[in-house]
């Protein structure tokens, strides 16, 4: 669990882990120095039950994705998974995700790196639910595991992974995580391209939208969000950021075709031409689902666009 100033729902978070059905867990609690009661909260609890430690305190880590990449240094179990402070768990997620991991691994013999999701229900502050299905809710298709299409668009919330060690380890490759757009989106990249990946298709924790969430469900406009060119835009340089990370570190490693749609995919979006940074997009197969395809076509041509314009200026300068 990493927390930050969660002092107002963390209670509850410890205490729907505390009633889970599989009772064999441990809570590793890093602070990425809050200023609130935070500390104070998770000592009362840690003071009662000894599963719950708090391994880090008084460090800034800078963000939630830096502080998860830290807590899996912290760990040696066989599996892992993200917790977040504000969230409940419903009882049977961990028993129910565990089940799934072992599926994955009777088909899968060996040290192979393992992924399993699930669902979510939105809620609000007071756990009202918002919308029954995240999954739903944000039109992902969680079918769509392929390393092409994870490359465009991550499908996993972090707070709905398990790993298993293999893939805990693997994630633990990289040193500098500052090219990485998030934790849950860099360790499917991983898994996609090494193991396996599975799902469960049932909401088994409630994920709490409120105004400090540092991520939240960002409900499907597609329409409203073509809109924003300049949001898009960003999104989609930081998903290049995050391809070249990953072929500086797996590039020699990953399959060929995986290798094809990685390389022409980082080159859609390092190109001045409208029409290679087209062809680029299409060759790579990196499409998002449905109507998000549009979104990616005017992307990619403001991108290139971009470029040209930023060139000539550095021409004229």
């Amino acid at each position: 669990m990493a927390t930050y100033n969660g002092e107002r729902f963390i209670a509850e978070q410890i205490e729907s882990i505390q009633r889970q059905t599989y009772k064999n867990w441990c809570l590793l609690v890093s602070d990425d120095c809050s200023t609130d009661g935070t500390l104070d909260v998770v000592r009362r609890y840690a003071a009662e039950d000894g599963r719950i430690r708090i391994v880090s305190e008084g460090v800034k880590h800078g963000g939630a994705k830096e502080n998860f990449f830290s807590l899996m240094t912290f760990s040696d179990a066989p599996y892992c998974m993200f917790c977040d402070q504000d969230d409940v768990w419903l009882p049977d997620k961990i028993k129910d995700c565990l089940e799934a991991m072992s599926c994955l691994e009777m088909r899968h013999a060996g040290d192979v790196p393992l992924l399993v999701f699930c669902d979510m229900k939105v809620v609000d502050s007071n756990l009202n639910i918002i919308h029954a299905s995240f999954e739903d809710n944000c039109n992902y298709d969680t079918r769509r595991v392929a390393f092409k299409y994870l490359l465009a668009q991550n499908v996993a919330a972090g707070c709905s992974i398990l790993l298993n060690r293999a893939a805990i380890v693997t994630n633990l490759v990289i040193d500098d995580c500052s090219s990485i757009e998030m934790h849950d989106w860099w360790m499917i990249l991983i898994v996609s391209a090494f193991g396996s990946i599975g799902y469960v298709d049932t909401a088994l924790s409630l994920y709490r939208q409120h105004d400090n969430n540092e991520l939240g469900a960002g409900e499907y406009a597609p329409i409203k969000r073509a809109k924003d060119t300049t949001f898009m835009l960003e999104r989609f340089r930081s998903t290049i950021d995050q391809a070249v990370a990953f072929r500086e570190i797996f590039g020699d490693e990953i399959s060929p075709e995986d290798k094809r749609s990685l390389d022409f995919y980082i080159s859609a979006g390092n190109t001045r031409s409208l029409l290679c940074a087209l062809i680029y997009l299409f060759r790579s197969g990196c499409w998002k689902k449905g109507a998000r395809k549009l979104g990616q076509l005017i992307v990619v041509a403001k991108s290139a666009k971009q470029k040209k314009e930023n060139e000539r200026g550095h021409l004229t300068q």
